[in-house]
């Protein structure tokens, strides 16, 4: 019985695209649309209650002359400085310590994975109680074993960046550590029993043998790392209020958690400039572009295929 010829140009023609139809709607609407819209509104000036018009780059002009802006991208670059290393090495001994054929390896494996899957709302708030000066449990157990007042870890300019890499490397670490993991599983067992036969140590063998062919799995977590380091929002505003406590200020204290995302977000939805917040946004955008370009660029100098 044949087909009718209608039926046939309808399969091969027309269905596949009503199939994708709601991806595509999906793809332009919630995400390309708003892109090229918040690329048009770096160059307006934009109130959603009282309108804007088109001011060309004079939002891209106060951004280099703003000087806060410019503590606000120092900060960024300390985060990501801070948290790279240690996020990086942390997951690597992490994935190296639960890369072995022990009972019960696969909880310890699940427990660490555990931060990634929790939610950050929990994660911020348990550890705002946990920092905080007062009655918070870290300090507490510095002041019963040492002996010593613990710092205001989230209250004082010196230390509230530096804390929030560190609840930052605890909640994410989980994840690159099961990267890591992948790749330690991927390394060839002959090349570690030929680097064993000619007399090499697990440590020679780690450092000469797998940590080479480990070098594609470090380059992408080197990059997502950094990705995601220049996105940190969640904890930072969690932490800081108004789960830091009485007082507290997104970004705070003193601006020293001020980083481009919180910047963003205050702009845009607290000042409703949303017009400066773009052009943060778009600033962000080009940074990251241009840091993943130089990896990309040198990775032949360090990264070896097999």
């Amino acid at each position: 019985m044949k087909t009718p010829l209608n039926s046939v140009r309808f399969e091969k023609h027309i269905a596949p695209y009503i199939f994708i139809l709601p991806m595509m709607l999906g793809l332009f609407v919630f995400r390309l649309g708003p892109v090229v819209w918040s690329f048009l509104l770096s160059f307006q000036k934009y109130n959603p209650f009282q309108g804007g018009g088109w001011i060309g780059l004079e939002n891209y002009r106060e951004l280099i002359q703003d000087k806060e802006f410019h503590q606000i991208f120092l900060n960024t670059l300390k985060f990501t400085l801070w948290y790279l290393p240690l996020g990086v090495l942390t997951s690597l001994v992490l994935a190296v310590l639960v890369d072995n054929k022990l009972r019960g390896i696969v909880l310890f494996r699940a427990i660490y994975f555990l931060p990634v899957i929790s939610a950050v709302a929990a994660i911020g708030t348990i550890w705002a109680w946990l920092l905080n000066p007062l009655y918070g449990l870290v300090n507490f157990l510095i002041k019963t074993i040492f002996g010593i007042t613990g710092p205001e870890w989230l209250g004082s300019p010196r230390t509230a960046l530096f804390t929030i890499v560190l609840v930052n490397v605890w909640r994410n670490m989980g994840y690159t550590m099961v990267i890591f993991l992948a790749g330690l599983q991927g390394v060839p067992p002959e090349l570690l029993d030929a680097a064993w036969v000619d007399g090499a140590g697990k440590i020679r063998r780690f450092f000469q043998v797998v940590l080479p062919l480990l070098s594609p799995t470090t380059f992408f977590v080197i990059i997502i790392t950094i990705i995601r380091s220049f996105q940190i929002f969640d904890l930072v505003y969690i932490l800081t209020a108004p789960a830091a406590g009485e007082g507290g200020t997104v970004g705070g204290p003193a601006g020293s958690t001020n980083v481009l995302v919180i910047s963003i977000f205050l702009n845009a939805f607290k000042y409703y400039r949303m017009g400066y917040g773009a052009a943060q946004a778009y600033i962000l955008f080009v940074m990251v572009a241009v840091i993943t370009a130089i990896q990309f660029r040198f990775q032949k100098r360090w990264v070896h295929y097999q």
